[in-house]
């Protein structure tokens, strides 16, 4: 793992964030995607223009940090919001995924919110369950 994490600061260094979270997130490791989430900033990241991150790459990374929003709900929830602002529905190579994994983010989402009515991230979560409701009308 340390050396999978040395790779990933070698792209981050670099600038090479598609690289790095593509590293992160092939490794299956939460605790490495979210350790470039924690070294790159959402905003900064989402407001190049074209976002750097491939489209396969946002569709893992919301169904990796997705996936348990128990831990750093806040970071997570930062990070889902602007993948999802990059995602684009129509790309041929995430097309047949994105309503999959959003349905799965979503139950996700909606089990936080009942589970932790009062967390700090809930406006966030909530916000983020309307989203992707948006975005899921798009395949109906």
């Amino acid at each position: 793992m340390q050396l999978i994490q040395n790779q990933i600061k070698s792209f981050l260094s670099k600038k090479q964030y598609n690289a790095a979270f593509q590293q992160a997130l092939t490794a299956q490791n939460l605790s490495l995607v979210l350790y470039v989430c924690e070294n790159v900033d959402p905003s900064t990241l989402f407001d190049m223009n074209p976002c750097p991150l491939e489209q396969p790459v946002l569709i893992s990374l919301i169904q990796q940090i997705g996936g348990d929003l128990a831990n750093q709900s806040i970071l997570k929830c930062s990070y889902i919001d602007e993948a999802l602002g990059a995602l684009d529905i129509q790309h041929s190579s995430t097309r047949e995924h994105v309503p999959k994994v959003l349905l799965s983010t979503l139950t996700k989402l909606k089990s936080f919110s009942v589970a932790q009515p009062n967390h700090p991230a809930i406006k966030h979560v909530k916000k983020l369950e309307r989203v992707i409701q948006g975005v899921l009308r798009d395949f109906e």
